[in-house]
């Protein structure tokens, strides 16, 4: 017995998330992955270098671990120009409701900076057409360049294939209205269908809350 002082301490005790060596093998919680029979817990099941004792709030995903940060990307609409607008700053949200714009919410959770699995959304402007177009393609980016959209870096950073706890951001169109529409709701998608915008398919994958670890 390495600790005569607590009952719940003793050889061959279950290990628990408490920091303390509560099986007496000279080990404690994460320490206790490799002992074999360990319960889940102690398990890297994803294999992002976390268990859920050391903190993995998602097992079954590598992407999702502690130290990764989700943000939110805001959409906003103005009926005046018929566009879409989706970005991360809550900063450029402001700045577009002064000019006209409607706050609609968040259409998902992705990510602001680079990182395994993650593949950078591209973001142009058409001014003619009062257009934001946002694609993870390079060749879609180039050739929007080619036909009078102007590059304005990357909106934001997420997924290019599934992955779990993840779904997709649909893209749509409206020739009338020369309108880009974004939505992981398959109720907006098909809202948008029937009121004129054309389905172009899945940009990416987001999350529909904020999966971070806490």
């Amino acid at each position: 017995d390495c600790n005569d002082g607590d009952p719940n301490i003793f050889p061959g005790a279950d290990e628990i998330c408490d920091g303390l060596d509560n099986d007496c093998d000279g080990l404690a919680d994460d320490g206790d992955d490799d002992v074999v029979g360990a319960p889940p817990q102690y398990v890297d099941g994803d294999g992002d270098g976390y268990t859920t004792c050391g903190g993995d709030c998602n097992d079954s995903s590598p992407y999702i671990k502690p130290g990764v940060s989700m943000a939110p990307i805001y959409r906003l609409y103005s009926g005046q120009h018929g566009d879409h607008i989706y970005t991360l700053s809550w900063s450029e949200v402001q700045y577009a409701q002064g000019l006209g714009y409607v706050y609609e919410g968040a259409t998902g959770y992705a990510f602001s900076g680079s990182g395994s699995g993650r593949s950078p959304i591209y973001r142009l402007f058409k001014s003619g057409d009062a257009d934001h177009f946002y694609t993870a393609s390079v060749a879609e980016k180039d050739y929007a360049i080619s036909i009078g959209y102007s590059y304005e870096g990357v909106a934001f950073y997420a997924h290019t294939s599934q992955p779990a706890s993840t779904g997709p951001w649909y893209r749509l169109y409206n020739s009338s209205t020369t309108d880009h529409f974004y939505t992981m709701s398959a109720a907006e998608r098909n809202s948008a269908q029937a009121g004129g915008y054309a389905f172009e398919g899945v940009t990416c994958y987001m999350y529909a809350s904020d999966a971070s670890c806490p």
